[in-house]
């Protein structure tokens, strides 16, 4: 824990790295205390100080922090924005600005990291905050003693396929451009962070309602093709609103529909500048079936073929497998993809 925490401190260009844990004393008081930490040499270590070691949250003045961490959503920006009954104890440690970021174990929020500036008042960009989402996440699933059947193994095999893609990358001698391999990295990261999110709220052990679940992920969808996008359901005997999926293959979906967008994206950038989205699901005869769609200003389909390069054809293989899915040439008049599976 100390290694990797220091490695993202690091590369994060921040001067401290630190692992809360939030726990009940005291009947129903919830409680902070610092767990880990590390520091670069231009700041002192907090590890040792007494005021972060049982700390009581709602009556410290940090009742904010439980009630966005509980719901996913980090807390950052310069302290001096901050509430002002939060920033006595982090101004006490010369902190500028900073990140806090939820640690969820078993869907529980277990704790939380932070990531400290001392120097400057950093202005935390949404790419940056998910990229480091990944690092909670992590955390959550090494916490977590890794379930075999959970969403934490899942999601730590996509975290390690994604590392594994920059490889690919150089071993297939891919064309995709560094600059658009980081925007297809951010995609599956943000993609992974909002389902890991989605699916803390879901109790467990139960089902995803598929439309639900998508709906979620349109405003990613929508950034990663650079224009509107939308769900429509279309009925052609069974209700697609009844498709339950589990976890695990709801996660297959949403990284499924990422790569594909992120990869068509960067073919057909100049086309899409004017278009419109359709995520389009139905069911028929014992299979689901998602399309993309799109259409431009003057509601004609964008057609023609596109073609999965290495790197989306390595994530999407196995996914297709285990999914027991069919996907179409990328090359119909009035669909960009299509994907059947059994539900």
């Amino acid at each position: 824990m100390h290694s990797a925490i220091a490695r993202v401190g690091t590369v994060a260009k921040v001067d401290r790295v630190y692992v809360f844990e939030i726990y009940t004393a005291n009947g129903d008081e919830e409680h902070a205390s610092q767990r880990y930490e590390w520091c670069s040499e231009r700041v002192a270590p907090q590890i040792d100080n007494p005021e972060l070691q049982s700390l009581p949250m709602r009556q410290s003045g940090y009742g904010r922090w439980l009630d966005s961490l509980r719901s996913g959503t980090p807390i950052y920006g310069p302290v001096r924005t901050f509430p002002e009954q939060e920033q006595p104890k982090l101004i006490a440690q010369g902190i500028k600005s900073l990140l806090i970021l939820p640690i969820f174990v078993d869907y529980c929020l277990w704790g939380f990291v932070g990531f400290d500036d001392c120097t400057t008042e950093c202005e935390w960009t949404d790419a940056e905050i998910d990229l480091l989402i990944t690092i909670s996440l992590s955390l959550g699933i090494t916490l977590a003693g890794c379930d075999p059947d959970g969403l934490d193994r899942r999601t730590g095999i996509y975290l390690g396929m994604i590392t594994r893609l920059f490889e690919v990358h150089s071993a297939t001698f891919s064309q995709t451009s560094r600059d658009h391999l980081v925007e297809r990295t951010q995609a599956r990261v943000r993609v992974l962070v909002q389902s890991y999110r989605y699916f803390a709220s879901v109790p467990s052990g139960t089902t995803v309602t598929l439309t639900s679940y998508l709906d979620s992920l349109l405003p990613l969808f929508a950034d990663i093709w650079h224009a509107d996008a939308r769900l429509e359901l279309r009925q052609d005997g069974r209700d697609p609103t009844e498709i339950s999926l589990d976890i695990e293959r709801s996660l297959d979906i949403s990284v499924t529909l990422s790569e594909v967008l992120a990869t068509v994206s960067e073919t057909r950038r100049r086309e899409l500048a004017k278009t419109r989205l359709n995520i389009v699901l139905g069911i028929r005869e014992g299979r689901a079936e998602i399309a993309v769609e799109a259409y431009d200003r003057e509601g004609r389909p964008l057609s023609g073929s596109t073609t999965l390069d290495a790197m989306a054809q390595v994530l999407l293989r196995r996914i297709q497998e285990r999914l027991r899915a069919t996907i179409d040439p990328l090359s119909r008049e009035d669909t960009l993809f299509r994907i059947t599976f059994p539900v």
